[in-house]
């Protein structure tokens, strides 16, 4: 276990020293060299560093009473290891709640426009958009480095574009749980998509005309017939989403984002901790739960059914000027962003 230890901290590195001014092999910090009645300066000494380091990382152990919270609070501080674990919990919410937003809008809106308008390359985009099925989380996670990283592929189209300049403090970086949030969306969307599209494509013409009957507008039949009508299928394909978005561990592993996949499988095969596995895995689980019951409890006494007699295909509404430019746009952003960025990055 010290081996391990001194092999993370510093690399067997008996002069090394951290930003934060740790130092030596077991990376010893000022306060607790001061907690063993030891000078800070004595830490390049292998045998002093490495002897304060097991007796700090014992304390750390009796404390916790588990090598895994010993092992984090020994590397990141004992407060932080007191609350890891909702770490787990806070960033896997946050991706969570972010992917279903922009995978329900990412989904709903290209399946709106291309079941109920036309305008150029319509028929394209109706299948084009589910090829995004093709790009695993973690293959657009590894685009979105490649594309943004300094000296990376953006580096490179402004450097060939404007000249040479340093362009890297220009150019964002897209990491962590904003890049995870990004590539999980584009990776799942079509999950909603699918489901929604069909939705919409079996909905009879009658909903179409008896919207038109109360006087409703476009926007009005949208929100007060089409999309309840649609809602099962839109549900169904967000759970789909929150599953695949709370079972992903590569993505999240190449952003280094810690999520509850992420520490079920430390806890479990790096630590060998199935207790704490199991809890976190529990927890898991209790997310699905809850997001189920929500919808149930949400739906109430609601009841949906496909129309059977008396269907009418629905009669799409050609666009023209800036309605047709604006569909197009957004299909073909969205079919870019999801299925050509990652190719040719």
């Amino acid at each position: 276990l010290v081996k391990s230890v001194i092999s993370t901290e510093s690399n067997w590195n008996y002069k090394a020293k951290s930003r934060v001014n740790a130092r030596g092999l077991m990376q010893i910090m000022k306060a607790c060299a001061k907690d063993f009645n030891t000078p800070h300066k004595e830490m390049y000494d292998p045998y002093v560093n490495v002897t304060i380091g097991i007796k700090y990382l014992s304390k750390l152990t009796k404390r916790f009473d588990n090598t895994q919270t010993a092992l984090v609070g020994y590397n990141e501080g004992p407060r932080y290891a007191e609350n890891y674990k909702f770490d787990y919990i806070n960033n896997s919410l946050t991706i969570l709640i972010s992917v279903l937003l922009i995978t329900l809008l990412l989904g709903v809106i290209s399946a709106y426009f291309i079941s109920f308008y036309e305008f150029p390359l319509c028929n394209f985009f109706s299948w084009a958009l589910i090829l995004a099925f093709a790009i695993p989380g973690y293959i657009f996670a590894f685009s979105i480095i490649a594309f943004f990283e300094n000296y990376g592929t953006a580096y490179t189209i402004l450097t060939n574009i404007f000249g040479e300049y340093n362009y890297n403090p220009h150019i964002p970086k897209l990491d962590g749980l904003l890049g995870s949030i990004i590539a999980i969306s584009f990776s799942l969307f079509p999950y909603v998509y699918v489901l929604t599209r069909s939705s919409f494509f079996f909905q009879s013409n009658n909903y179409i005309e008896v919207g038109q009957n109360l006087g409703l507008s476009e926007k009005e039949t949208l929100f007060k017939i089409i999309l309840p009508s649609a809602r099962p299928a839109i549900i169904a394909g967000l759970a789909l989403v929150a599953m695949e978005c709370l079972s992903d561990f590569g993505t999240v592993s190449i952003f280094s984002v810690s999520t509850l996949t992420t520490g079920i499988y430390n806890s479990w095969l790096s630590f060998d901790d199935l207790n704490t596995a199991n809890q976190i895995s529990f927890v898991l689980l209790l997310f699905i739960l809850i997001l189920l019951s929500i919808e149930i409890y949400s739906r109430k006494e609601a009841r949906y059914h496909q129309p059977g007699r008396g269907f009418k295909p629905i009669n799409k509404i050609k666009l023209s000027g800036k309605k047709s430019l604006l569909a197009f746009s957004f299909c073909f952003l969205v079919f870019c962003i999801s299925f050509i960025f990652p190719h040719i990055s």
